[in-house]
């Protein structure tokens, strides 16, 4: 049986609400950076739940592999080619790439290198714009088990990424190795349009036709 944890309220220069509880080896813990106090009770009522289950899992040890089964598990608003097409981005373009890394070891670097890796690997632009999008979404999302909100990371690693730009030009088309080493990049802001399920889902058909793979 878990042992109760209990809320933090915001405090001098933090500013937001935190939780503490033990984990199942009597440790410990704090997670921090939750903007409400319902945010703060739903994860602590979270990995009492889990603790109880047996299913418990540090944050600093989980896998963005496993992090990013148990999160399209746990995706309630998602269903048909929406799902498949979250699916087919991770197994094919996130999981090879970042699969081994844990979540809250993940930084720009983590990032930039799998950007990097689908230029490589020919990608087309759209594809690299929707897989850094769902990862963002994953990652930092205000909506579902985001990493931030589950405190298995306390920064969003995709911030001052630089993307490819959309659209290659027709006579471009046939030589994408040039392109890609010569296309303009853009920068990923504060804010990043398409971070939930509302943008995300308009792309979901398309990723199941096929963009998820070039």
């Amino acid at each position: 049986m878990s042992q109760g944890g209990h809320i933090v309220k915001p405090s001098g220069k933090r500013k937001t609400w935190a939780i503490i509880y033990r984990d199942p080896a009597g440790a410990q813990q704090w997670e921090g950076k939750f903007k409400k106090r319902a945010e703060a009770r739903a994860r602590l009522n979270e990995v009492l739940g889990a603790i109880d289950k047996g299913t418990y899992a540090r944050p600093s040890s989980v896998t963005f592999e496993k992090f990013a089964e148990d999160w399209l598990a746990g995706r309630r608003q998602i269903r048909g080619s929406t799902e498949s097409g979250y699916g087919s981005i991770i197994n094919k373009q996130l999981v090879p790439r970042l699969g081994a890394i844990a979540v809250s070891a993940l930084r720009f670097d983590h990032i930039d290198a799998a950007v990097s890796g689908m230029i490589e690997d020919e990608l087309s632009s759209k594809t690299i714009h929707n897989t850094v999008t769902l990862l963002r979404t994953m990652l930092a999302g205000k909506r579902g088990p985001s990493a931030l909100r589950r405190g298995f990371a306390f920064h969003d690693p995709t911030m001052g990424l630089e993307l490819p730009a959309t659209g290659i030009p027709p006579d471009h088309a046939a030589d994408r190795r040039s392109w890609a080493a010569s296309v303009t990049r853009w920068p990923i802001r504060e804010r990043l349009p398409a971070c939930d399920e509302t943008r995300l889902s308009g792309f979901g058909s398309m990723i199941s036709s096929g963009l998820a793979t070039r």
